[in-house]
């Protein structure tokens, strides 16, 4: 899952709820480890457009 914009912890708690969410409505799939959050953009991308 991608989210865009200068992350934190209401983002990334955002974010979760968001796949929580998106597993509880499939059958077939489940969370196999705990979330990571990995990012890693150069200075001269804008907060905004971050991934």
């Amino acid at each position: 899952m991608g989210v865009r914009g200068q992350n934190g912890k209401a983002k990334v708690r955002e974010a979760m709820q968001q796949l929580e969410r998106w597993l509880g409505e499939q059958g077939e799939y489940v969370a196999a480890a705990p979330p990571l959050v990995m990012g890693y953009n150069s200075p001269f991308i804008p907060r905004h457009k971050r991934f």
